[in-house]
């Protein structure tokens, strides 16, 4: 089987980059696990995973009551909950095959206090009871993990509607962008906006597919000497180059040791920012309404 199918014994992401997986995987929340994910990560996953818990001891529980068929049909139950919690824990992605084996031990946990209040209450108090208990079951699985992502999420101008709103509509309406198509040297997760809400042309997205494109946008970003960072963009044809403050979720280019490398700063991207701009590049107006939040710079041929 093995040399019929060599790929199929093989991770998915076995010949991904490990460029890719240091510079974009590492940071993706569904390809980390609940013991490497980084700290600025959202916390979203975690409660996923938190809430296919229950789903082993009611398992147990009922493997523990039930006799002949049913026992063993439980104790399978039990053992595919325990496999994909411990997958899920290791990388998030297979938390939703997690949830959905907990799904049936959660359900039926769910179910049987919901039987009892029909049984057991007259109406009208009937009615209430499982409207209360309804209401407690969505509030508890679906606005809880909608809160804990909210919350964690919303100081990131990269999750503002408003603010790419904003940068949509200057890069569709401003002169220079406006007159014709432009390639735009910027963050792989504005890319995908740019390509669908304006006319333009960048190089990095957000897929491990996507090789040549992330690697390109870090080695600018991350460049030390700005002959480095201009032979890539040459090669690329880039004309335009928008960078933001990487406290503002927009500067995804830099791993964690740069971040705390004594020499940070004299990196290509922190150098525009603090206003050292090569001779090949022009500093470009933007919106009030963007000032301080993102920088725009123009190639020069």
């Amino acid at each position: 089987m093995h040399e019929l199918f060599p790929l199929f014994f093989k991770n998915p992401l076995s010949e991904v980059d490990p460029a890719i997986k240091l510079i974009y995987l590492n940071k993706t929340p569904e390809f980390t696990g609940l013991f490497s994910a980084p700290n600025n990560l959202s916390k979203i996953p975690i409660v996923y995973w938190a809430m296919t818990l229950p789903g082993v001891p009611i398992s147990i529980f009922r493997a523990w009551r039930s006799f002949d068929k049913k026992r063993k049909v439980w104790i399978f139950i039990t053992l595919i909950n325990i496999v994909f919690i411990i997958f899920s824990a290791l990388t998030f992605r297979m938390i939703t095959y997690a949830i959905l084996c907990s799904l049936i031990p959660v359900s039926y946990a769910i179910y049987l206090p919901f039987v009892f209040i029909t049984q057991n209450f007259v109406q009208p108090y009937n009615m209430i009871a499982r409207v209360a208990f309804i209401g407690t079951c969505c509030l508890f699985f679906l606005l809880l993990p909608a809160t804990a992502f909210y919350s964690n999420q919303n100081k990131y101008l990269i999750n503002d509607r408003k603010f790419l709103s904003q940068i949509c509509q200057y890069l569709n309406e401003d002169p220079f962008f406006k007159k014709q198509q432009r390639r735009i040297l910027t963050s792989i997760y504005l890319g995908p906006l740019l390509l669908y809400k304006s006319p333009h042309e960048v190089i990095g997205t957000p897929s491990h597919r996507n090789v040549s494109g992330i690697l390109d946008t870090y080695f600018v970003m991350n460049a030390r000497r700005e002959k480095d960072a201009y032979m890539i963009i040459h090669r690329r044809g880039i004309q335009a180059i928008l960078i933001g403050r990487p406290e503002y979720g927009i500067g995804d280019y830099f791993t964690n040791n740069i971040n705390k490398a004594k020499d940070s700063c004299e990196i290509f991207h922190h150098q525009l920012w603090k206003g050292k701009i090569p001779a090949w590049l022009q500093i470009y107006a933007v919106p009030n309404s963007l000032e301080g939040k993102i920088k725009v710079f123009k190639v020069i041929d």
